[in-house]
């Protein structure tokens, strides 16, 4: 097994670790319906923190356990996983099908040829019968700031800036097809963000969500797509209240909190205690019944944190960024605490064989993960 697999089953595992805690507190069932095609039901809640079922997701008609890690791409690949590995990595980890998302700005050239083949981003990806998720912006990847304007929002390839209106940008759903996209967004913002930028991101992804909103309903191709609408607003509270509250009032299927913290490596290093407050403060302006994402380089113990916050869908863009630099993850773990998670290097003997024990209301789940390091 090699590292990328390694990285994408201890994911799941600590998301799966922190489920199994909330799922300790039962409380009476929370019966939840969205606008559009997708359903959102919760279960179990403790506090902040729940666990939900997402259903309806267009061609899939399968049941997806929240919280949930999606998986990440690029170009439409699991970076450092071969498609044997990824394969095996999948059907060992669970038997739900797993959800990718592809991030706008690695999959915008791939437009007229997954239009071309005419079956959607997942198929011509090989990816055939799991959840393909569609976004605007890349965690992983530093989005440099001052080139969105009222007509769009700029992505940046590697061969240099696009800047996608929402014509296109929906052009692009339309070709690939996702079971969720993202509505295009600004989320140009950052703790230094000046008050006159944070209104007009917000300002601007209310206008796009609605341009998208229009086009959506009169597509007969994404009639069973599922719509995300962004919450924007930076770190000014009351901006960022009513960005969630008008969001609300829009027929989306979901919401994608954005404009917290800048994308790229340095979200790695993100304080969440300086975040925790106005992101619960978000989230409590927010239905219940809909899911809610959040796409940062989370480090495991900011994945559980925000979790507990109320976030149901997240990303593997951290085991990433490790993989990049040759690290592994190492987990000490009797019973679970994030806290204790600790990064080893390429080439240190303790990357050499993993022991992940959890033990939680007398339920034992010990993950052995081998030769980590090849």
């Amino acid at each position: 097994m090699n590292c990328g697999s390694c990285f994408i089953i201890v994911t799941h595992w600590c998301c799966l670790s922190l489920a199994l805690a909330i799922s300790q507190y039962r409380f009476p069932d929370i019966h939840c319906t969205t606008l559009g095609a997708m359903k959102f039901r919760v279960q179990v809640s403790r506090g902040g923190a729940r666990l939900g079922l997402l259903s309806d997701l267009g061609r899939f008609d399968g049941v997806l356990q929240t919280p949930l890690c999606l998986v990440y791409t690029r170009k439409g690949c699991v970076p450092h996983l071969t498609n044997d590995v990824l394969a095996d990595t999948l059907v060992c980890d669970t038997e739900e099908p797993a959800s990718f998302v592809f991030p706008l700005v690695s999959t915008i050239d791939l437009q007229s040829a997954v239009a071309k083949q005419g079956r959607g981003i997942g198929r011509f990806c090989g990816l055939n019968d799991h959840i393909a998720y569609s976004t605007v912006q890349d965690p992983a990847r530093f989005v440099p700031s001052g080139f969105n304007d009222k007509f769009g929002v700029s992505v940046w390839p590697k061969d240099g800036r696009i800047q996608v209106d929402v014509k296109r940008f929906m052009e692009i759903q339309e070709a690939f097809r996702p079971h969720i996209y993202q509505a295009l967004c600004d989320s140009d913002t950052d703790e230094k963000a000046t008050s006159k930028r944070l209104k007009k991101s917000y300002e601007r992804t209310l206008r796009f969500l609605d341009d998208c909103l229009d086009i959506h309903a009169r597509s007969q191709t994404l009639t069973s797509t599922a719509v995300f609408g962004s919450v924007q607003g930076g770190c000014d509270r009351q901006l960022r209240l009513k960005s969630a509250k008008e969001t609300a009032l829009r027929p989306v299927d979901g919401f994608v909190v954005e404009g917290l913290v800048s994308y790229g490596l340095q979200s790695e290093n993100c304080d969440f205690a300086q975040i925790r407050s106005l992101l619960i403060e978000t989230l409590s302006a927010l239905p219940v019944d809909k899911p809610r994402a959040m796409h940062l380089v989370w480090k495991p113990s900011n994945v559980v944190l925000a979790v507990e916050a109320g976030i149901d869908l997240f990303d593997s863009s951290y085991p990433h960024v490790l993989a990049e630099r040759g690290s592994a993850f190492v987990l000490p773990l009797s019973p679970f605490d994030a806290k204790t998670i600790s990064e080893v290097k390429d080439g240190d003997g303790d990357a050499e064989r993993f022991r992940c024990e959890m033990s939680l209301n007398d339920e034992r789940s010990v993950l052995f993960v081998s030769d980590a390091i090849l």
